[in-house]
């Protein structure tokens, strides 16, 4: 029964999974008319904002591959669906990105006190939590290294690749309900986690070493979660 309800919860779109009395879910469109100023950032060396990102005609831009960091959401979310796409530059070899989910507490270095859903080509679906961030999954993909420079990592590898060639658009969807974490890459299942640390946070775009672009994210959100977000 359990692995029942558990791998229904994967099936389920965020409409259902988030419905409640007859509430209508929150959709937020993340790069939709909006600038730099919407977003908060974390850069290395003192990096500026506007150096490493631009946000055109919808399309979050990250130009350069260094310095490290991310720029995120200035709202936290707990319980939340995040749909958006993203590719590499056909100008470039693809090389690292991620989505950051649940961001909190002071940033300690390019990686933050969060989740990351790798975008790292050939790696693309694998989950991390940095800085002691507690998450698990099945035995044969989890991974652990308490003495990783981003502080006790712990992670759950892909179950399948399902990445669009270089420079095609690759879709992706991320849903956090409570402790589950559920990855899906151009309508495949690839990657989940369960036992994740459920405390709201920000959501972010990664700065690794490579230009990339994102667009159409939209962010379907459990309606109970707007009253509780910062």
């Amino acid at each position: 029964m359990k692995n029942f309800l558990f791998m229904l919860l994967l099936t389920l779109s965020p409409a259902l999974l988030f419905a409640q009395d007859n509430a209508v879910p929150a959709e937020t469109r993340l790069f939709d008319n909006v600038t730099l100023d919407s977003f908060d950032f974390y850069l290395d060396e003192n990096g500026k904002k506007d150096s490493v990102f631009s946000i055109e005609d919808g399309v979050l831009k990250v130009n350069v591959s260094k310095p490290f960091g991310w720029i995120c959401t200035k709202r936290e979310y707990k319980n939340f669906s995040l749909s958006v796409e993203y590719r590499w530059s056909e100008k470039v070899e693809p090389v690292n990105s991620g989505i950051f989910l649940r961001i909190s507490g002071e940033p300690k270095m390019f990686l933050p006190h969060g989740f990351e859903v790798q975008l790292q080509h050939n790696n693309a679906g694998d989950i991390y939590g940095f800085h002691g961030k507690k998450i698990s999954g099945e035995k044969e993909r989890y991974i652990e290294n308490l003495n990783h420079k981003a502080g006790e990592l712990r992670g759950v590898k892909r179950i399948q690749g399902a990445e669009s060639l270089p420079g095609e658009w690759n879709k992706v969807n991320i849903t956090c309900f409570e402790g589950l974490i559920v990855v899906r890459m151009n309508g495949k299942i690839v990657n989940w986690a369960f036992g994740a640390e459920t405390a709201a946070g920000k959501i972010g775009f990664q700065s690794e070493g490579g230009q990339v672009e994102f667009r159409n994210a939209v962010i379907v959100e459990e309606p109970g979660n707007i009253d509780s977000a910062k």
